[in-house]
């Protein structure tokens, strides 16, 4: 025998970017209480002013991964466009019971209650769900997913790196393989681009190819790298990082550079090669990085989610 809900119709709204681990505790949440749900999802007109907002997902990818989820939970549900934080609450016609809201839209449920007052309809009950937190204990948040920080689930990609990983042979097999495919030139795409290796930055300095951050350390297939192009690089930051090791201070200097936003050198004592892997695990979304595969020729990772939790897989074994 199904529970009685205490609510026919719960109200809940948001951009729903990133379906994550939070959303789907929100959802819950209301439907833990109301038979029915109607959930707002933001448009363009409310998401203007969101960070990394060119990682956004369209609207039609956010309503349909909203859909899914109530319907994979056996929740009924009602999506409608929200071009306002009103939304249909303000609609006399609109029968809701309750409203919904997190602590980042609480301040939101007060502007309806208002509006809702001087429109003389009638008070509704407003509930506050928290925030789930992600692994260092702040908010999974789709702004810190298209950041490329952590994943739908909240593990924190930097955590991987808190200490100096020494890499297995297994390990070292896996990325030893081309991790994205062979280009002749890079992306036009105006997203963040990460260059490693001696040869594939001087490549990139000599034809005014873009990029952001360029990672170096003087020597190309384990033999020194006469480079007068390279030569003239004065480093923004110098970093250690051991042959076969990725090392928390190499890490966390590209992690500075990537939140800077402003082209960056980083010089390496030892070797830069794995450093591409920490660069797509550290990279917001949509961010290529490019190095060098011997014989091959120049290698392009998009950093995708996809991607970013394949290789989180690999190094946590």
């Amino acid at each position: 025998m199904k529970k009685r809900k205490k609510y026919i119709t719960v109200a809940l709204g948001g951009t729903f970017d990133h379906l994550h681990d939070g959303h789907k505790a929100f959802i819950d949440a209301a439907a833990e209480v109301g038979q029915r749900l109607l959930i707002g999802i933001a448009t363009k007109k409310l998401i203007l002013n969101k960070p990394f907002r060119h990682n956004l997902e369209t609207l039609g990818t956010r309503f349909r991964n909203v859909s899914q989820y109530c319907k994979t939970q056996g929740y009924t549900a009602e999506l409608v466009e929200l071009n306002d934080i009103y939304g249909p609450l303000i609609d006399p016609n609109q029968k809701v019971d309750a409203l919904y809201v997190t602590k980042e839209t609480e301040a939101g449920a007060d502007k309806i209650t208002a509006i809702r007052d001087q429109l003389r309809l009638k008070k509704l009950p407003v509930y506050i769900v928290d925030m789930v937190p992600a692994e260092d204990g702040q908010p999974i948040h789709a702004a810190r997913i298209r950041a490329g920080k952590i994943s739908r689930s909240g593990q924190v990609y930097a955590n991987i790196f808190e200490k100096d990983i020494q890499l297995t042979e297994e390990q070292r097999q896996d990325f030893s393989k081309i991790q994205g495919k062979v280009v002749v030139e890079p992306s036009t795409i105006p997203s963040p681009k990460i260059v490693v290796g001696d040869s594939t930055l001087e490549k990139f300095i000599t034809f005014g190819w873009k990029f952001d951050i360029g990672i170096f350390d003087g020597y190309c297939e384990r033999k020194l790298y006469p480079s007068t192009t390279i030569d003239a690089i004065t480093p923004t930051s110098s970093v250690t990082n051991a042959a076969g090791t990725i090392e928390h201070g190499a890490v966390q200097s590209l992690i500075n550079a990537t939140d800077q936003r402003e082209k960056a050198f980083i010089k390496v004592d030892g070797e830069e090669d794995l450093l591409a892997v920490a660069a797509v695990l550290v990279a917001p979304l949509g961010s290529y990085v490019y190095y060098g595969q011997p014989k091959q020729g120049l290698v392009e990772v998009h950093a995708t989610e996809k991607i970013k939790d394949h290789f989180a897989k690999i190094l946590n074994q």
